[in-house]
């Protein structure tokens, strides 16, 4: 299926207005006011679905260790998602994938597809936050 038919269809179900195209041929789908999805076609019959997950710490010291985790955690993370973790060193953020086949997806696929993504989206940012807020320090109280 095409691309633009498949986030059609999707809109119409959802009694939303049509996302207009970008120039690059992709869409941005706004979903519950929480999420803002790109939706690229990349060629040769597939899609990509994209999202900035959030902006990556200025101090390179923190930088390489939240990445480093990150990184770990999405190769074991692998084996039960489709959704790939990358950084864009220009704007320093995060971002997470998650590549379509769409000559062979229907359109209850894509659906299917779109929702196991927003479930992505909710792990690594609960994974982000859990590793951005300090653990406390137990209180030790002696007698």
């Amino acid at each position: 299926m095409k691309l633009d038919d498949l986030i059609g269809s999707l809109v119409t179900k959802r009694n939303q207005p049509p996302p207009a195209a970008q120039p690059d041929g992709g869409f941005t789908l706004s979903i519950d006011g929480q999420y803002e999805i790109r939706c690229l076609p990349m060629g040769s019959g597939r899609a990509v679905l994209a999202t900035i997950l959030s902006d990556l710490p200025d101090n390179p010291r923190r930088r390489e260790e939240l990445l480093t985790w990150l990184m770990r955690l999405n190769l074991a993370y692998l084996k039960r998602s489709r959704s790939v973790l990358s950084v864009d060193n220009q704007t320093g953020q995060l971002f997470l994938h998650y590549n379509v086949s769409l000559a062979e997806i229907t359109q209850s696929g894509f659906e299917t597809a779109l929702r196991d993504f927003l479930n992505d989206i909710d792990f690594w940012r609960e994974c982000r936050e859990a590793r951005a807020s300090p653990v406390p320090s137990p209180v030790m109280v002696f007698p």
